[in-house]
């Protein structure tokens, strides 16, 4: 039975490193590495390490990673503007800021006084998916202006849910049948089309007074012809 794993600072470095090999080695297609993924961080790891942890361990160290990655990005982007301690290096907040986080996010107390170890690292292994519920969720009207109070960076859904399981799964979404087309906003409707086209035909205005005015001039010219005809026959 394999024991427990321990994550001193070299096997983290290491699983780091190995990790970011095999991203960009694209064996991560989704929010968690392949089973060629796995299968070559298992091995390296215990090749460089010289222990003998298993796939289990592994994806739990993932999944604690991601989630510290995860708490982290939060802490940072609800304290934009704040700045960095420059004896701890960690985010410069009050107190109560920080009993205010800790409190919405229990996680977030290990880095009140230390910043993420290997942010640069964590960021190649894990941005690709990362995502914030703010801009994730409809947006609701309010007069708050800013990031909103839940506001949560989440890496690929539900922080709970590593997606993690049958790697090799690929499941193809087939089109739905039966569902009513969504007409293009951009094209006109069949009733719009006849008002534009019975627009087109119809007469303008200045079309209609040049028709009168014609029609007028013809009265006229017959009115002058006649009487002077008039006039030579009476002379």
């Amino acid at each position: 039975k394999t024991g427990k794993a321990t994550w001193d600072a070299v096997a983290h470095i290491v699983f780091l490193d190995v990790c970011i090999e095999e991203v960009e080695a694209n064996s991560r297609p989704t929010q968690c590495l392949n089973a060629v993924g796995y299968a070559n961080l298992i091995s390296k790891f215990n090749e460089h390490t010289k222990r003998n942890y298993d796939r289990k361990q592994m994806k739990n160290r993932w999944e604690t990673l991601k989630k510290d990655y995860n708490t982290w990005k939060t802490l940072t982007q609800r304290a934009s503007g704040i700045g960095r301690d420059p004896n701890t290096h960690t985010i410069a907040a009050s107190d109560e800021w920080w009993e205010k986080e800790i409190h919405r996010v229990p996680e977030a107390s290990k880095f009140r006084n230390a910043p993420l170890q290997d942010e640069e690292k964590m960021s190649i292994i894990f941005d690709k998916h990362c995502v914030t519920n703010e801009h994730a969720r409809v947006p609701v009207p309010s007069a708050h202006v800013g990031p909103s109070e839940d506001a949560h960076i989440v890496i690929d859904g539900d922080e709970n849910d590593s997606g993690c399981e049958g790697d090799d799964l690929v499941t193809k979404k087939g089109k739905g049948k039966g569902k009513p087309k969504r007409a293009c906003p951009y094209s006109s409707s069949p009733a719009t089309k006849a008002a534009k086209v019975a627009k087109e035909d119809s007469p303008t205005d200045v079309q209609c007074l040049l028709s009168i005015m014609e029609s007028r001039s013809r009265s006229l010219c017959v009115l002058l012809f006649n009487h002077l005809c008039t006039i030579l026959i009476s002379s």
